[in-house]
């Protein structure tokens, strides 16, 4: 079975979108995806600091798509976060029957329901949760001390753009996921 997942995310204001165009993708290739992973926070943590808005933008499209194309190869799942219980019903009171889970600002949970959501609903062989955190934390390090190399500070390691966080993934796996 193919399986296609359209991840979604955005961890502070200055965060990129690694998909590029994404209103273009949602609307065109990404109708075929079978999933949609999205991570939003709503509400902003300092003062003068506004909220982003980009991802329950983007899961109402997603869900209006799904709603009303007849062409749709099948029923799409989404995986929702949400810091705590009920924090998204206060900006988004209509979720059409979408479930959404809290993570309570712990990325092992996290881990842990979106490794649960994929292996469930892609039906695919994954590692455990356990192994899944410890690659983490280990490219985390990996990565760190080669920013530090590099120049940068660890606070700005930390904040890398989306896009050059994931050409280090990538890296980091090329090279048969080294210990730093």
């Amino acid at each position: 079975m193919a399986a296609h997942f359209a991840v979604s995310f955005q961890a502070n204001t200055s965060d990129v979108h690694a998909h590029g165009d994404w209103p273009v993708q949602i609307t065109s290739g990404r109708r075929g995806s079978a999933s949609r992973l999205h991570l939003s926070r709503c509400q902003s943590r300092a003062a003068d600091e506004y909220a982003r808005m980009n991802m329950p933008f983007e899961l109402g499209l997603d869900l209006g798509i799904r709603r009303s194309a007849d062409n749709l190869p099948s029923p799409k799942k989404f995986l929702i976060f949400e810091r705590r219980p009920y924090e998204l019903k206060r900006t988004l009171s209509d979720l059409a029957g979408q479930d959404v889970d809290a993570h309570h600002e712990d990325y092992q949970e996290v881990m842990r329901k979106t490794r649960d959501f994929l292996k469930v609903e892609a039906e695919r062989s994954l590692p455990g949760t356990a192994r899944i955190v410890a690659d983490y934390e280990t490219f985390q390090a990996w990565m760190i001390e080669k920013k530090l190399g590099e120049g940068h500070s660890e606070r700005d390691a930390m904040r890398l753009p989306t896009s050059e966080r994931l050409e280090e993934m990538r890296a980091w796996m090329a090279e048969g996921k080294p210990v730093s």
